[in-house]
């Protein structure tokens, strides 16, 4: 009985590991979407390009800086930055929702992806952590990926871009903060 239930925690880890992959990638790629898309209707596509490297840029900064936060976890201070980091990435979705200036649309953007980037360098470590002794982590990852665009795609259908940033980026958030500061993931 004992090692059914070990198989069954294994597998729920496995299945919290491949969802906060997803879950990430589809946040990360709606929101590098809509944040070009809002970019595009503010200047030329040389511009966007820039703009879209320079918010990748900061989130490769945010992906590096987790490791340095990362003894902060599982503490009360984490949680309350975990919280106040998932407050600001709304606010900042927020702000790039109804922004018409390239300059404010840019800094909103820099501070959703240096969180974005964090926040991501800690679900890719949370699911190394859990997939290092699977013999598939490939598949898993890649699943996971799959479902992010898979996402992201059913999201695109039908959907206006500020609805869907409003309607769904923002509660999936939510619940990410949520799961990760109740130590689901």
């Amino acid at each position: 009985m004992s090692e059914q239930k070990n198989q069954k925690g294994k597998y729920r880890n496995y299945i919290l590991a491949i969802t906060g992959l997803a879950v990430f990638n589809f946040l990360f790629l709606g929101t590098e979407y809509f944040f070009d898309d809002r970019m595009a209707e503010l200047v030329p596509a040389g511009r966007v390009v820039w703009a879209q490297s320079i918010i990748l840029t900061v989130s490769a900064a945010g992906f590096l800086v987790y490791p340095i936060l990362k003894h902060y976890r599982g503490s009360r201070q984490g949680m309350v930055m975990q919280i106040i980091s998932g407050v600001i990435c709304m606010l900042s979705i927020w702000m790039m929702t109804g922004n018409r200036s390239e300059r404010s649309l840019l800094i909103w953007g820099c501070v959703f992806f240096l969180f974005a980037g964090m926040f991501g360098s800690m679900v890719h470590d949370q699911a190394a952590d859990i997939l290092k002794n699977s013999n598939h982590m490939a598949l898993m990852v890649g699943t996971a990926y799959a479902a992010g665009l898979l996402l992201q795609f059913v999201n695109k259908m039908g959907v206006t871009v500020k609805f869907a940033m409003v309607s769904i980026n923002i509660p999936a958030m939510i619940c990410c903060d949520l799961c990760n500061t109740c130590g689901l993931f």
